[in-house]
């Protein structure tokens, strides 16, 4: 009798120590096993051709399994780590909103590891859909802050037809807003203006001749000479009368 309570109690505690860490994921890590044994066994060759469809079936088993960490246990062993158990908590980390987009992102990488196409076309919806819904927030604000004291009725108009531009374009960038609407601590502030050094004084200067080269003796002017005179001839003297 006392053997059969020692063994009994530590199979409780295996029992115990098992559902703990893995709580409801149990019956995951039993689908996945099988499958995995199945592979081996009958498409061996299938499991090596198709490695990353099995992948991907596993990345998915984990996403369901960190998913079930989210619910509470309510009581017992699994009060504190939610029905996913430890494992499953581990695989989130914490439950709040980082542990979700961690979740998401398992789930992204098993679809890419299934389906490549589809996975791709996937994260190209969503962001398309992100940007769809942030170009709609981003327009509602800005209308609703340039229309303020204008009328609601106003307000409503503008912000219907920036909605009908946003949604034709379909792309990722907001919208513009036109300066009438805009609120002033949106628009651009202009650039602090460029102060300039006030110009310096201009001193006079005196302007100072070239000092002349002395002049050459070729150079300098001659002197203008008077025009020589003939001789006279002597005029000879008349005889004295007898």
């Amino acid at each position: 009798m006392p053997a059969a309570g020692a063994g009994a109690g530590v199979a409780c505690w295996l029992v115990d120590d098992i559902w703990t860490n893995v709580g409801f994921g149990l019956p995951i890590v039993g689908a996945l096993a099988m499958l995995l044994i199945g592979g081996l066994r009958f498409w061996p060759r299938a499991l090596l051709r198709h490695a990353n469809g099995w992948a991907g079936l596993v990345a998915l088993g984990f996403v369901a399994w960190g998913a079930l960490s989210f619910y509470d246990a309510g009581s017992g062993p699994l009060r504190d780590v939610g029905l996913g158990g430890e494992f499953g908590r581990k695989i989130i980390g914490d439950r709040d909103a980082a542990g979700m987009w961690r979740l998401a992102g398992y789930g992204v990488a098993g679809l890419a590891f299934l389906a490549p196409t589809g996975a791709w076309r996937l994260v190209a919806s969503i962001a398309t859909a992100t940007g769809r819904i942030t170009t709609d927030v981003v327009v509602t604000y800005a209308s609703a802050l340039g229309s303020m004291g204008r009328g609601a009725a106003d307000a409503v108009s503008r912000w219907s037809q920036r909605r009908r531009e946003a949604m034709a374009r379909r792309t990722y960038v907001t919208a513009a807003v036109d300066e009438a609407s805009a609120p002033p601590w949106l628009e651009p502030e202009p650039p602090p203006p460029t102060l300039e050094p006030p110009p310096a004084p201009i001193e006079a200067v005196a302007l100072e001749e070239p000092e002349e080269e002395p002049a050459s003796v070729d150079d300098l002017p001659k002197p203008e000479m008077a025009p020589e005179k003939e001789p006279v001839a002597p005029v000879p003297a008349e005889p004295a009368a007898s």
